[in-house]
């Protein structure tokens, strides 16, 4: 028996040897990638990035109050300031708006925007205001409870398009400390 488990790992053994010594002759599957070009900073400086990041987000949400305000009318006006995720989401939003037949009346602010990082796209931080607005059905009544906390933080994130738009891209609830 001692013999036959000799000769099994010799065997084994051997095997293995053979695997490596071809496994370093062999040519790779497909050739090493080129090494990506990396983006050059689209904004010179923070001050620069900050109020892009700001007219990004103030035109975001001029779209979306204007959006909602008619009722979820013509959702696709949002491809000109959002992207991705963010749109998607804000999409989905305002379909519940024209499915149930609601609307907005007054506008949404913002403030706190602070940036995290913009190279090679942005995320920042951001206080969003929707003390303004009131949510009304087709019968003009409010939806909005008098209790709700008006104020909510959120990370966002923006994405430079094709023709140099800062469009937003993500917008995630903010569930650190709160900065508003």
């Amino acid at each position: 028996m001692r013999i036959v488990t000799r000769e099994i790992l010799a065997t084994l053994a051997g095997a293995g040897l053979i695997v490596i010594t071809l496994a370093g002759c062999a040519t790779p599957a497909s050739p090493p990638s080129a090494p990506s070009a990396t983006r050059s900073p689209v904004f010179a400086s923070d001050e620069e990035a900050l109020k892009a990041a700001t007219d990004a987000y103030a035109a975001y949400l001029a779209m979306s109050d204007t959006i909602l305000s008619e009722g979820g009318v013509n959702p696709e006006r949002l491809v000109s300031v959002a992207t991705g995720e963010a749109l998607k989401k804000t999409e989905a939003d305002v379909k519940v708006y024209s499915t149930r037949r609601l609307h907005t009346t007054g506008s949404t602010h913002f403030d706190s925007l602070k940036i995290q990082s913009y190279s090679p796209d942005l995320s920042a931080y951001v206080c969003e205001d929707v003390s303004g607005i009131d949510v009304v059905d087709d019968q003009g009544r409010s939806l909005v409870k008098p209790d709700r906390d008006p104020r909510t933080p959120f990370e966002v994130g923006f994405e430079v398009s094709a023709d140099g738009a800062l469009l937003l891209k993500q917008k995630a609830l903010w569930t650190g400390t709160d900065f508003c």
